[in-house]
């Protein structure tokens, strides 16, 4: 046996061979190659989960360092008019003590004017946070008797001064002294060395019986949340035991109030750093500005070992204070956790690779093998038909039928060899009756020719298919010249002749219409123009009479089939029909395989889901893999086999029409 006929997809064997080492060659590397594709997007996307789980530990805690601080920072702040209240009482505490020392020491030894003056002289003296606090005193008519901060207004009447929301502010002032004795009033006043007269005051309010008077101490709000903010910035820049954690904070223009690494403490960390790091702070100012809060993932140097690495850095905007604050934390450790999981994975991946190749490469020998042995199985019966068929065409020998190993060769062998036998009885009849068509032939063609009608015979389109002696001699067109031509090009028909004719095709059903042609001298001669359909099972046409006397013979040819071709073509059809069983199972296990691999079913979707693949993958790496050429030259192989097939069924076919004995003049 020749190998390369075993290989050639040009054969019936060879196809069946092919067809099994692709698909095996196909099949395992694709299921290896996405079964390997598919664990390593699984593990990257472990991956993937790993980081963002550990990220999001790491976010927890930055928002639990910064809620702490805000925390503290809000507490600090609740508490700004607490402690001012707290303040300017014990202030005015410690004026009404020390006034009342003074007029219960003096009071009976000195006038009364000269103790308020003891009085107003030593609380005059007596001034807080930098020279910002001091005491002011009203008598009960509204008269300004101390103003330790403005002199000049000592001595004028101030019932009628507003605040900047328009309250008397005196006069609450002594409405609060003589009917709670002790008390507290906010209102909105100038601040020395401070633009505008919207600042925020509150003062406490003690009313000194004996002279009548209301001995008042205040303190600028805003004065105590600067106090708060030092404290916040005092609390913040402690030292921390990780030098890799700590908190700073930052005012929107850049400039850093806190932070445990020198070169950005009270710096503009936008303006006075590197370009990058001065890009990072930028970017978590402004959108933690817009959005209240910001991450932002960048590399910079470690404090505590002074490597580079990958810092997360949470910060939230505190818009009444406009403050950035914010903490981070380094990356390395996830960096080193992922590290090791891909080198895992890595070796567990080429482990798996090497098992699909080593399966692989052993599920295709095997099939190799199987199918070598079917394949030269069915190649031997082949080989023994094709010898077979090319010697019976001159020669009655028959097959072997002890060499066939398939049942169905075994069959096919037997169809044969009946045949060969049917053969040799039919073909003395076969002679006989050829012998017998070409005399009818000849007398039909003789019949024609000498008859005094003119015949032609015509296709649907047409077209002259026969064209007999007498119009040859009235035409003066040959038979050769007129056979294939447009009939309206050789002979002059009227609309109303040429309908008869289409008529006659329509209708199938012969029609008569009768002209009247006029000679050059003038004379008319009648013609009847018959048309008969002509309808066998290869042509459709009419053929057209034309003469002058008689009814028109109806010509009808005949084609009587060789009757050896019949034997032979009956013998084709049995081996035709027995070998299109393997034909219709390559072709219809091609399809399948096609439609499995390439077509989107909702079948074939759900199976690949069930194994994590999705199927628009299984198509681009087929279509890669030029699977669908592969599929189309199998079907194209088998198809061309299946043509063979049909054209030895179309040959094995015989003709219904048969010749029959009739008279001539009945007709």
């Amino acid at each position: 046996m020749n190998f390369r006929n075993i290989i050639d997809p040009r054969s019936l064997s060879g196809t069946g061979f092919l067809s099994v080492l692709v698909t095996i060659l196909i099949i395992a590397p694709t299921i290896g190659s996405f079964w390997i594709f598919s664990e390593y997007h699984k593990q990257k996307d472990e991956l993937v989960k790993i980081r963002g789980h550990y990220t999001d530990l790491y976010k927890t805690r930055l928002q639990d360092d910064i809620n702490n601080t805000i925390s503290f920072i809000d507490y600090k702040k609740s508490s700004t008019e607490e402690r001012v209240k707290a303040l300017v009482r014990e202030k005015v505490q410690d004026a009404y003590s020390l006034a009342s020392h003074i007029y219960g020491t003096d009071k009976n030894t000195v006038p009364e004017d000269v103790l308020k003056s003891r009085i107003i002289e030593t609380l005059r003296t007596i001034k807080w946070d930098n020279g910002k606090g001091y005491f002011f005193i009203f008598d009960h008519k509204g008269a300004t008797v101390l103003n330790a901060d403005i002199p000049e207004m000592e001595g004028y009447d101030m019932l009628d001064m507003k605040d900047m929301d328009g309250n008397f502010v005196v006069r609450d002032i002594l409405s609060l002294a003589k009917d709670k004795d002790t008390g507290f009033y906010p209102y909105r006043w100038t601040k020395p060395g401070a633009l505008g007269i919207t600042h925020l005051k509150i003062i406490c309010v003690k009313n000194f019986e004996p002279f009548d008077w209301a001995i008042c101490a205040g303190f600028y709000v805003e004065d105590m949340e600067e106090t708060i903010k030092d404290e916040i910035l005092d609390r913040i820049s402690q030292p921390s035991a990780d030098k890799d954690r700590y908190t700073f904070i930052l005012e929107k223009d850049g400039f850093c109030l806190s932070h445990p690494l020198d070169r950005f403490h009270r710096k503009n960390v936008i303006r006075e750093t590197a370009p990058e790091i001065g890009k990072v702070y930028r970017e978590l100012i402004d959108i933690g500005v817009k959005n209240g809060m910001a991450y932002v993932e960048y590399p910079v140097e470690k404090p505590s070992t002074g490597v580079i690495a990958t810092k997360l850095t949470y910060g939230v905007f505190l818009k009444d204070l406009d403050w950035i604050i914010g903490t981070g934390v380094y990356l390395d450790d996830i960096e080193k956790i992922i590290k090791t999981e891909k080198s895992a994975f890595n070796a567990e991946l080429k482990r798996n690779i090497l098992i699909i190749l080593w399966f692989s490469f052993l599920l295709a020998i095997l099939s190799l093998i199987f199918g070598f042995f079917i394949t030269n199985r069915l190649y031997q019966g082949m080989n023994l038909f094709t010898d077979f068929f090319r010697k019976a065409a001159v020669s009655d020998i028959k097959i072997n039928e002890s060499l066939l190993i398939f049942n169905e060769f075994k069959l096919l062998g037997r169809l044969a060899n009946q045949m060969v036998e049917d053969r040799m009885v039919k073909e003395e009849k076969l002679k006989k009756a050829m012998q017998e068509t070409v005399t009818v032939q000849n007398m039909l063609k003789n019949i024609t020719d000498s008859m005094p009608s003119a015949l032609i015979a015509i296709d649907q389109d047409m077209k002259i298919l026969q064209w007999n002696k007498k119009i040859e001699k009235t035409t003066g067109i040959s038979a050769r010249a007129a056979e294939g031509r447009l009939l309206t090009d050789l002979l002059p028909f009227s609309p109303e002749e040429t309908e008869v004719i289409e008529k006659t095709f329509r209708d199938s059903i012969p029609y008569t219409q009768t002209r009247v042609m006029e000679t050059p001298e003038k004379e008319k001669r009648y013609e009847d123009i018959t048309v008969y359909p002509l309808i066998t099972h290869t042509v459709k046409g009419a053929v057209i009479r034309i003469d002058d006397t008689t009814e028109k013979v109806r010509i009808e040819e005949m084609i009587i089939q060789s009757e050896k071709m019949m034997s032979v073509g009956g013998l084709a059809a049995g081996m035709a029909h027995e070998i299109n069983n393997p034909l219709s199972g390559i072709i219809g296990n091609t399809d399948v395989l096609k439609n499995r691999l390439l077509t989107s079913l909702p079948v074939n979707e759900t199976a690949a889901a069930d194994i994590g693949i999705r199927f628009s993958d299984i198509k681009a790496y087929a279509a890669r893999r030029d699977l669908p050429l592969i599929l189309d030259n199998i079907r194209q192989a088998a198809g061309r086999a299946a043509g063979i097939v049909s054209d030895m069924l179309s040959f094995s076919r015989m003709s219904s029409s048969a010749f029959s004995y009739a008279n001539l003049a009945e007709l």
